[in-house]
C-alpha cells in the first residue's frame, strides 16, 4: 500500500511541468489517487503562463526542458511567490546540481524515474508542511510587529557600539526619521552634542552592569529635542556572549518642558519683582520728573527764539539736549519696568519697518539704506506698538554705531523660515567688543557716552541703557528670540525671530494631533478680546478634522451671559478683558454653578501666571497655555482637557 496523504481543510493543487507526457500523466494520475488537484504543462514558459493563471499551492519542475529550462521557471516563481514549495524532479543526478537548485528557491530535489510514488507523495507533504510552517511563522512574526509598532512606549535595538538594529514604529513617528536611515545608524547623531558623553557612560555602565535606566534627550528630524526616560537592558547569546542592547523609552517631553516653564516662570516672577520695583520708583517720578523737563524745555526753547548771544544760543541748545535725553531716559526706564502683557494683532511686518523708517528719516540723513523684504511674508500676529518700538530702538542703535562710519549703511531684510518670521537689521558700523556681548541686554548698560572708552561714538550720542533691554523683553513676551552677531570697526547684525500664528493647521500638525483621541463637533465658547486672535482660533476650531461649533464673546460680561444661556462643552477664557471684568472674574462664576465644564486659560499676564498653578491643583478640569501659543499647542491642550 502506498504512501497517503493525510486530510487537509482544503483540496491543494499541483503544477507538474515537465516536457515528458508520460511522466506528466504518471505523477498526475497518482497525485489525483491522494486527493490533489493537478495542472500540467509541456514546458517553462507554459508551466509560468499557467502559474500566473491558476496560482497553484506547489509545482513539481524538470529541468532539462525546451523554451525555458527549470531554473529559470524556479527563479521566476521563487521570487513572485517565495511561499510556495518548488520541487524539482530531474534526471540530472548530482549534488552540485541539486545544491544550485537549492539556492535559486527550490525546496527539495528528486531525481528520475519516480518508481516509488510514496518518496514523492512524501515530499510534497512535507513541503506543505514547510508552507504552513512558514505562514504560521509569518502570523506570528506580523502580530509581534503589530504590537511592537503600535505600543505607545518607544522599542529599539542596538549594537554593543551604539548603532540601531531596530526600532519601533512609535520610535520613528515622534523622531521624523525614515527606517532607512535609522537601520544601522550611530545613535549619537540624532542626540543633542552635549548628551554624547552621557550616552558613552551608559553604554560603558550596561557593559559593566547589564542595564541601565535614567533620563535622555534625542533630537528630532525637525531639530526638536525630546526628553525621554529609558531602562536598557544587555542582551547574551545561548554561549553568554553579550550580542546586543535591547531597551525601551517613553516620550516625557511634555512633562519635562512643563518643569522647564514652571522654572522659567519663577526666574520670570523674580525679574519681575525687581522690574516692580523699578516700576515703583519710575511710576512715581515720571509723571513729576516728565512736568519738570517740559518746563526747563519748554523756556529754553521759548528763550532759543528771542536769544542773538551765540554763547546763550549754544548752551540753551545743550539744555533742550540734555533735556530730551532726560525725558528718552524716563520713557525707556518705564516701559521696562512695565508688567504688560502683549496685544495681539496683524501686522505686515515690511510695512511696520517702512513706518519706522519714515518715523526715523531725520537720524538717518546720510545714511544709505537697503532693503530686502520678502514681499509674500505671512502676516504677523504681535503686539504692534511693542513691534515697533523694538525697531525703533535697534535702528537707533544702528544709527548711533554709524557716526563715525565714512560711508554708512543699514540694511534691513525680511524672511520667513520654518514657521517663524525673521526681520534683520545689520550695519557697517563701529561693531561692539567681543567681552561685552554677555552684557547687551543688561538693564542699564551702555558703551555709550561717558561708557565710551574706544571713542567708537560721537561725543553727542548718549545711551540710556534700557532700549535693548526693551527689545529683549518685548520680543520673549512674544516668545521669539533676538540675537545678534558683531565685529568690531565691521560692523553689527540683529535678528528678531517672531513665531507665526498660523490662520489654520497643516496637515503634518493634523496628523500629530490625530496620535491621541481627537475630539469633534463640541460646542466651544472663546473667550477673547483680540479679534486677530479669536479670528484665527475660531478657524482652527470649527474647520475639518474638528468641526466644533465655536461661539465668541470679547467680554467677561458678555461670556458670563453666554454661559447661563447655552450650554457648553468647553471653555476657551482669556485673562486679560475689557469692561471690568476679567477672566478669573469669569471662571469663578462658571465654577459656582457647573463644576466640570473644562476650561482652559490662554493667557500670558503675569499677575496671572502666578495664581494659575495653585488653582489647577485644586481644579482637574482647568488648565492653562502661555500666550502668543501656536495652534498645534491650543487643539492639543483642548483635547487633553477634554480627555479627563
Amino acid at each position: 500500500m502506498g504512501f497517503q496523504r493525510r486530510a487537509r481543510a482544503t483540496t491543494k493543487t499541483v503544477l507538474i511541468i515537465d516536457d515528458e507526457l508520460s511522466i506528466r500523466k504518471s505523477i498526475s494520475m497518482h497525485l489525483e489517487d491522494n486527493f490533489y488537484k493537478t495542472l500540467t504543462a509541456e514546458n517553462g514558459r507554459e508551466g509560468i503562463e499557467i502559474f500566473d493563471r491558476e496560482h497553484p499551492d506547489l509545482v513539481l519542475v524538470d529541468l532539462r526542458m525546451p523554451e525555458v529550462d527549470g531554473y529559470e521557471v524556479i527563479k521566476y516563481i521563487h521570487k513572485k511567490s517565495p511561499d510556495i514549495p518548488i520541487i524539482v524532479v530531474s534526471g540530472v543526478n548530482s549534488i552540485e546540481t541539486a545544491i544550485k537548485t537549492m539556492k535559486i528557491g527550490a525546496w527539495d530535489f528528486l531525481t528520475k524515474p519516480v518508481t516509488d510514488h510514496s518518496i514523492l507523495i512524501h515530499s510534497i507533504e512535507k513541503g506543505f508542511d514547510h508552507a504552513d510552517l512558514l505562514f504560521e511563522k509569518k502570523k506570528s512574526d506580523k502580530k509581534f510587529n503589530d504590537l511592537f509598532n503600535t505600543v505607545s512606549d518607544f522599542l529599539y535595538s542596538y549594537d554593543l557600539n551604539g548603532y540601531f538594529l531596530e526600532v519601533n514604529q512609535t520610535f520613528k513617528n515622534v523622531i521624523g526619521y525614515p527606517d532607512e536611515i535609522l537601520k544601522g545608524v550611530d545613535a549619537r547623531k540624532i542626540m543633542p552634542k552635549k548628551i554624547v558623553p552621557g550616552f558613552e557612560r551608559s553604554l560603558k555602565k550596561i557593559l559593566m552592569e547589564k542595564q541601565d535606566q535614567g533620563k535622555f534627550q534625542i533630537r528630532s528630524v525637525d531639530g526638536n529635542v525630546v526628553f525621554v526616560e529609558y531602562h536598557n537592558i544587555l542582551v547574551f547569546d545561548s554561549d553568554g556572549k553579550p550580542v546586543f542592547i535591547s531597551g525601551s523609552a517613553r516620550d516625557v517631553t511634555l512633562r519635562e518642558l512643563a518643569e522647564e516653564e514652571k522654572k522659567a516662570a519663577k526666574k520670570h516672577a523674580a525679574e519681575q519683582d525687581k522690574k516692580a520695583l523699578v516700576g515703583q520708583i519710575a511710576g512715581k517720578l515720571a509723571h513729576d520728573f516728565n512736568n519738570i523737563l517740559g518746563a526747563i524745555m519748554g523756556r529754553a526753547q521759548l528763550s532759543l527764539l528771542h536769544s542773538k548771544d551765540e554763547k546763550v544760543i549754544k548752551s540753551l541748545q545743550l539744555i533742550v539736549e540734555q533735556s530730551m535725553r532726560g525725558k528718552s531716559l524716563t520713557q525707556n526706564l518705564v516701559a521696562f519696568a512695565k508688567n504688560q502683557e502683549p496685544r495681539q494683532e496683524t501686522i505686515n511686518v515690511n510695512k511696520k519697518i517702512n513706518l519706522v523708517i519714515n518715523l526715523l528719516e531725520r537720524d538717518l540723513e546720510g545714511i544709505k539704506i537697503k532693503r530686502t523684504f520678502t514681499q509674500s511674508i505671512p502676516t504677523l500676529i504681535a503686539d504692534p506698538g511693542m513691534v515697533e518700538h523694538a525697531l525703533v530702538n535697534i535702528i537707533q542703535n544702528a544709527v548711533h554705531a554709524l557716526s563715525k562710519t565714512e560711508s554708512p549703511k543699514i540694511i534691513l531684510k525680511t524672511y520667513y523660515f520654518n514657521d517663524r518670521i525673521f526681520i534683520e537689521v545689520e550695519d557697517n558700523g563701529c561693531g561692539i567688543p567681543g567681552e561685552y556681548f554677555n552684557d547687551v541686554y543688561t538693564p542699564s548698560f551702555t558703551l555709550k557716552g561717558g561708557k565710551d572708552i574706544s571713542q567708537s561714538y560721537k561725543n553727542d550720542i548718549k545711551g540710556t541703557g534700557y532700549g535693548l533691554a526693551n527689545v529683549k523683553n518685548y520680543v520673549e513676551k512674544h516668545k521669539g528670540k533676538i540675537f545678534f552677531e558683531s565685529r568690531v570697526d565691521k560692523g553689527t547684525k540683529f535678528t528678531l525671530a517672531f513665531p507665526l500664528i498660523k490662520k489654520e493647521l497643516t496637515g503634518k500638525e493634523i496628523k500629530e494631533v490625530g496620535k491621541t483621541t481627537m475630539h469633534k463637533e463640541k460646542n466651544i465658547l472663546l473667550v477673547e478680546d483680540e479679534k486677530a486672535i479669536s479670528d484665527v482660533q475660531s478657524r482652527v476650531l470649527s474647520r475639518k478634522p474638528f468641526n466644533h461649533k465655536v461661539e465668541i464673546a470679547s467680554t467677561g460680561h458678555t461670556a458670563i451671559k453666554m454661559f447661563h444661556e447655552n450650554k457648553y462643552d468647553f471653555i476657551s477664557l482669556d485673562y486679560l478683558l475689557p469692561g471690568g471684568l476679567n477672566g478669573m472674574d469669569v471662571y469663578n462664576n462658571i465654577r459656582e454653578t457647573n463644576k466640570k465644564v473644562p476650561i482652559l486659560f490662554v493667557s500670558g499676564n503675569i499677575e496671572f501666571l502666578e495664581s494659575i498653578e495653585d488653582l489647577k491643583k485644586k481644579d482637574l478640569n482647568l488648565d492653562h497655555l502661555s500666550k502668543p501659543c501656536q495652534n498645534k499647542d491650543y487643539v492639543e491642550s483642548i483635547n487633553r482637557l477634554l480627555n479627563k
